[in-house]
């Protein structure tokens, strides 16, 4: 098979790809091969993916003459410095474009936000999926450090700066999609719609030293969001992972061990995550305790923050268990 994957149909791909644990490796070739893409390929390639690909599917080609008119297909010349080493291969031969390229695509047609939101899917413990959930848990395709150092090396070509820009509010380890929405909601800049709160770090280990052992039987809590400078956690109440008697009894003795640590723990639900008014109240929440200025507030900011939320909360890729 000659096809290589690109754009939405890659990220589709490599989504798949996590969630049943499909092996995906490094192109072993210097260059790439001659990709003409034919319609009976395509057909094929269909009837393999079970039907998790959308149309049109999207594919790459080396160089603009190779472009081809191919029915539920649509073909896209490489961008300029493409270095195989960006491409993966599948045991059967198809090719899909890493997370890198997916991005650099993003970047040249999705607002800055929703490119940062698929960086944090990529480089988080979980990809999107069309069920009661609305995800798997999965390893991470790459690394915030890997996609900056792709940047660099994919160098001007279209959507790079984009990209970059996106790459400032991304960090390691999400979880799920709504931990990435609330922190990509508190900390974008408010000429973004977002509240311009410092970066925090993504389930960060606190350890419970000798003392702490008093008052907690754990050794260590997993935050979700964590600002070490101020002791703060910030956590995702999944109407999912958080009900019940028993995981609600759970999660009260956990917020006692971290408060006998000293971090102050601040719990975002869904509903609250959907309502502006308590997303304010939580912003300003954790300013105060972060000792940080929001520079918020305003007709621009207003309809800026309203544009955030469609495109994170109401584009359709974002599921809320």
């Amino acid at each position: 098979m000659t096809l290589c994957l690109c754009r939405r149909s890659a990220a589709e791909y490599l989504r798949e790809a996590g969630a049943r644990g499909w092996r995906l490796a490094p192109l072993r070739r210097r260059s790439l091969p001659r990709l003409v893409p034919c319609a009976s390929e395509v057909e094929r390639l269909r009837n393999e993916s079970g039907g998790f690909l959308t149309d049109p599917v999207h594919l790459l080609v080396a160089d603009a003459s190779e472009r081809r008119l191919v029915k539920d297909a649509l073909c896209h010349a490489a961008p300029a410095r493409t270095l195989p080493r960006f491409v993966l291969e599948t045991p059967s031969g198809l090719l899909v474009e890493g997370p890198g390229l997916c991005l650099l695509h993003a970047a040249c047609e999705l607002p800055l936000s929703c490119v940062a939101e698929l960086a944090y899917e990529f480089c988080g413990n979980y990809r999107l999926r069309s069920d009661s959930r609305g995800f798997a848990d999965c390893d991470p395709l790459t690394s915030r450090l890997e996609l900056v150092r792709f940047a660099e090396a994919i160098g001007n070509a279209k959507g790079s700066r984009r990209l970059g820009r996106a790459l400032a509010y991304v960090r390691d380890g999400s979880r799920s999609p709504m931990e990435t929405v609330i922190v990509l909601l508190l900390c974008l800049p408010p000429r973004l719609g977002g509240y311009g709160l410092p970066m925090p770090l993504l389930n960060h280990r606190v350890d419970v030293g000798r003392n702490g052992r008093k008052t907690s039987s754990n050794k260590y809590y997993v935050c979700d969001a964590f600002w070490p400078e101020a002791w703060l956690d910030v956590e995702y109440d999944s109407d999912l992972a958080h009900t019940g008697p028993l995981r609600i009894a759970k999660d009260a003795k956990r917020r006692n061990g971290l408060a006998s640590l000293g971090v102050t723990v601040i719990t975002v639900t869904k509903e609250q995550a959907f309502n502006c008014d308590e997303m304010d109240r939580i912003a300003h929440a954790v300013a105060k305790k972060l000792r940080w200025r929001l520079h918020v507030g305003g007709s621009e900011w207003v309809k800026a923050r309203a544009g955030l939320r469609r495109e994170l909360l109401f584009h359709g890729n974002v599921q809320v268990a």
